[in-house]
């Protein structure tokens, strides 16, 4: 089942790396996440990943101004109404937003109604979990008999008994956070009805983030990454190829926001794990534009190069979850090595 995917790196330079490059055909979509149908884990563990310690001399967290709402993060803290930016329905048939009051949210919330619930300034995230790719772990990776796509050998995370690798850690990323280089332009995050629709049969409003429905962070800044590009091929028909996927090593790492819901009677948790697709790779992909478009030197690439080891210098970097899930970046440039 072919799936989408995006994101990171590492530095690791292979020796069986040139037996790969223009061997393959990338997938149509390499961005991952925007369905967990089929996700899997790199562990066969079957526990959380774990927590990171506070030191007793940290600071206490400083507490917004305002109220506690309904409305929990993921981290188990409430959002305060002073960090709401607009609450709301959307209206279909107009085709815009009509406001709405917290204590309605809240009502339509209990009933099981639509509402929205904007807040920015914030977003939750996670460090990108590990990449296994058909490159650096050719074991846990199988061709399908055309040749095109791969089957991810590894153990299948089990949605229904839970079982395998999976985390419940999230960071409040703030805007003016500094990660390296980069630091954080923008952020929002975005809560309704539609994750506690997913869940059948009983209420899970209790559970940290269950209303959480989107987020976005926004870097400025640029950073040097290590790892691989897919290149999509040219189609013969129509012209059109060239769009370049960058996955990053494992050393290579930002804090993005994504999530995955479980709600039913062997789990209560919003939480990530890695996810797989059919393009030989388990982890996140940046779509980093079309190599006859970008604005810098491409040479030493070509239409269907398929995992070429690279070194990249990436800015205006942005990270979307909700009805879209990607990650964005603008190429400065690109080597091959």
């Amino acid at each position: 089942m072919e799936k989408a995917a995006y994101i990171f790196l590492a530095v690791t330079v292979l020796a069986t790396l040139t037996a790969c490059v223009n061997s393959q055909t990338p997938d149509e979509d390499l961005n991952s996440g925007s369905s967990s149908s089929s996700s899997i884990s790199s562990s066969s563990s079957s526990t959380t990943s774990e927590s990171s310690t506070t030191s007793s001399t940290a600071p206490e967290p400083e507490i917004p101004d305002g109220e506690p709402t309904f409305l929990i993060c993921p981290d188990g803290t409430p959002v305060y109404t002073s960090e709401i930016s607009e609450t709301y329905r959307f209206d279909e048939k107009m085709g815009e937003k009509d406001p709405i009051t917290l204590e309605q949210a809240e009502q339509f919330a209990k009933e099981g109604s639509e509402f929205s619930v904007r807040c920015d300034g914030f977003a939750y995230g996670f460090t990108s979990e590990e990449t296994l790719s058909c490159i650096d772990n050719p074991e846990l990776f199988k061709k399908s008999d055309s040749g095109r796509y791969f089957e991810f050998l590894g153990e299948e995370f089990n949605e229904n008994t839970f079982e395998g690798k999976y985390s419940t850690d999230y960071t409040r990323i703030k805007v003016g956070d500094k990660f390296g280089t980069l630091t954080v332009k923008s952020a929002y995050t975005l809560f309704s009805q539609q994750a506690q629709n997913r869940a059948e049969g009983e209420d899970f409003s209790d559970v940290p983030g269950v209303y959480l429905s989107g987020a976005e962070v926004e870097f400025d800044g640029e950073t040097e990454m290590t790892g691989y590009v897919v290149i999509e091929p040219m189609d013969a028909l129509y012209g059109e190829g060239g769009v370049m996927r960058f996955i990053p090593d494992n050393d290579s790492s930002l804090i993005i926001p994504k999530f995955d819901y479980f709600l039913n009677k062997n789990a209560r948790c919003v939480c990530h794990f890695p996810h797989a697709n059919s393009s030989g790779y388990c982890g996140t992909a940046y779509n980093i534009g079309n190599m006859f478009e970008v604005g810098c030197d491409t040479s030493g690439l070509h239409a269907g190069d398929f995992f070429v080891r690279v070194k990249v210098v990436l800015g205006d970097i942005k990270c979307t979850f909700g009805d879209l899930n990607r990650c964005d970046a603008e190429l400065k440039s690109i080597e091959v090595l």
